[in-house]
């Protein structure tokens, strides 16, 4: 392979990447349901990645017996604003409709992916502070399989920008 063949696959790798990676962000924001949840204040500095903060969830801790493996289901009510109602029930099971976020449990650890978020470096301090003495609430996305990221965080209903 000459040198200039290489040169063009490489940047054609790099072009596919970026572009497969905008148009599933445009996906999550056409396609995926928005629940908008209260954040917890928990110690929230992550002090192996000093860029993100860990943020808790009403649904963050259930009070069930966890299996070893395999995906635990937390399904929820909400307003017609996607503001969370409540949590009806976790669950093993898939569920059909409605909402629900997945979590993946790995040695009967609940991973569900969302708990930390980046902040830049200089940003953290305000983010910390916003929660422990205003109203902080993340605004999730969730896609039919159940998978969720967070797609804004709103302080006092305002999206915060980074």
């Amino acid at each position: 392979m000459t040198k200039r063949r290489l040169i063009i696959w490489l940047v054609s790798f790099w072009i596919i990447a970026v572009l497969g990676f905008v148009g599933y962000m445009e996906s999550v924001k056409l396609y995926w349901q928005i629940l908008i949840v209260k954040v917890e204040p928990v110690d929230p500095r992550d002090l192996l990645r000093w860029d993100y903060v860990t943020l808790g969830f009403p649904f963050s801790r259930p009070d069930i017996d966890i299996p070893s493996s395999g995906s635990l289901y937390a399904e929820f009510t909400k307003w017609t604003d996607n503001r969370l109602i409540k949590i009806n029930w976790y669950t093993t099971n898939m569920p059909s409709s409605g909402v629900a976020i997945r979590w993946d449990i790995i040695n009967w650890r609940l991973d569900y992916w969302i708990e930390k978020f980046f902040v830049p470096e200089t940003r953290w301090l305000e983010i910390e502070n916003a929660i422990r003495t205003k109203n902080v609430e993340a605004e999730i996305a969730i896609d039919k399989s159940w998978r969720s990221i967070i797609k804004n965080i709103l302080i006092d209903w305002v999206v915060w920008k980074p």
